[in-house]
Parts: C-alpha cells; sequence; structure tokens
C-alpha cells in the first residue's frame, strides 16, 4: 500500500516500502532520510534551508501529493 509520512521531527521512520515517500515539515526538514522526499518551501525558507534532495512544494501541491498516496501517517 503506497504510504505518505507526514514527518514533524527528526525522529526515526516506521518501516517502509518501495513506493512510500515523506513529507517532511518544520525541523523534519534537518534530517536526512531513505525516501523519496518532499518538504514544505515556506518551511525551508523560514529555516534558510537549501535541500539537495527534498523536492520542495507548496500548500496546494502538498494537497495534491495526498492524492497520490492511499494512506497518510503522521510521524
Amino acid at each position: 500500500m503506497k504510504t505518505l509520512y507526514l514527518k514533524y521531527n527528526t525522529g526515526p521512520l516506521p518501516q517502509s516500502g518501495e513506493q512510500d515517500a515523506i513529507l517532511l515539515i518544520g525541523d523534519a526538514l534537518y534530517g536526512p532520510y531513505p525516501l523519496q522526499a518532499y518538504g514544505l518551501k515556506q518551511d525551508a525558507d523560514i529555516r534558510g534551508l537549501m535541500p539537495d534532495n527534498i523536492t520542495l512544494i507548496d500548500m496546494q501541491q502538498w494537497v495534491g501529493l495526498l492524492q497520490k498516496f492511499e494512506r497518510w501517517i503522521t510521524c
């Protein structure tokens, strides 16, 4: 089942699969993660971050991203 993890901190992720992805929110942008990663652009801008391996998206794109996954887990 395709899962989007909504990550608000730098703690560990639950076990995930190859089709899963992660949306990094707030301080979660500081951690490296093994999944396809998205981050909120406004959070990166506020923190002065320019992450190389994270696709930055806005709130409207976040809503579109949710529609691509079968379930969402906040962690």
